[in-house]
């Protein structure tokens, strides 16, 4: 004969209470009872037709080609892309790609002496090899300012060098023929880019241009 529930609203009922509502949620919230009776009938489609249906929106997709951008915008920072592009920081752990980008992550609370970033940087010809195979070393060295010293023994190309491997020196020698800081920033792109990079660098290079008196007392 089936419980007395199974006849405890009709259809015309139903559909007459969800009508008040225009959501979902909001005929759950109401009328709870008409809307368990109507869920295990599975009446739900039928009396609630009405009523559009609440999707959240999908996360927005992140191709490969995109999150190398930004990791390269982040210099391979492993926090940095995380704060400023969570999204692609999910993306790069659901790949499994974090060693790809981050290189091994460092043992927590391990410290290098200069000596020991020096031995350890002694086995790579160039910031980028280093970068690929420990970017944790790398972004150290960079925190540190031990770049002088530790890069100093890497190759670098003439056309494409990398910023953050030239030396004080480097620079120094650059802007000691130049007569104005236009022309360190015209003809010595490469260095007039790494010491804007460096605050200590950049301070100097502001110090010692337009005036080349200057530059031969330091």
């Amino acid at each position: 004969m089936g419980s007395a529930r199974e006849w405890l609203y009709s259809l015309d009922e139903l559909m007459e209470e969800s009508e008040k509502y225009n959501y979902r949620s909001e005929f759950r919230e109401g009328s709870p009872a008409k809307y368990a009776f109507a869920y295990e009938h599975g009446l739900l489609d039928i009396i609630c037709a009405h009523m559009p249906k609440r999707y959240k929106p999908a996360p927005p997709k992140w191709p490969k080609m995109r999150i190398d951008e930004v990791v390269e915008e982040c210099h391979h920072s492993r926090k940095l892309v995380e704060s400023k592009y969570p999204g692609a920081y999910i993306a790069i752990r659901k790949m499994d790609l974090m060693e790809h980008y981050f290189g091994r992550k460092r043992v927590s609370g391990q410290r290098r002496t200069q000596e020991e970033a020096v031995q350890k940087c002694s086995e790579y010809n160039s910031t980028s090899a280093l970068r690929k195979a420990d970017i944790t070393l790398y972004n150290y060295i960079m925190r540190k300012k031990w770049q002088d010293v530790c890069f100093k023994h890497m190759k670098r190309r003439k056309n494409k060098r990398i910023a953050e491997a030239f030396t004080w020196e480097d620079i120094l020698d650059k802007i000691k023929i130049c007569e104005k800081l236009k022309d360190l920033r015209e003809n010595y792109t490469s260095e007039y880019r790494a010491a804007l990079r460096n605050p200590e660098w950049k301070t100097r290079l502001y110090h010692l241009l337009p005036s080349r008196k200057k530059a031969s007392n330091v």
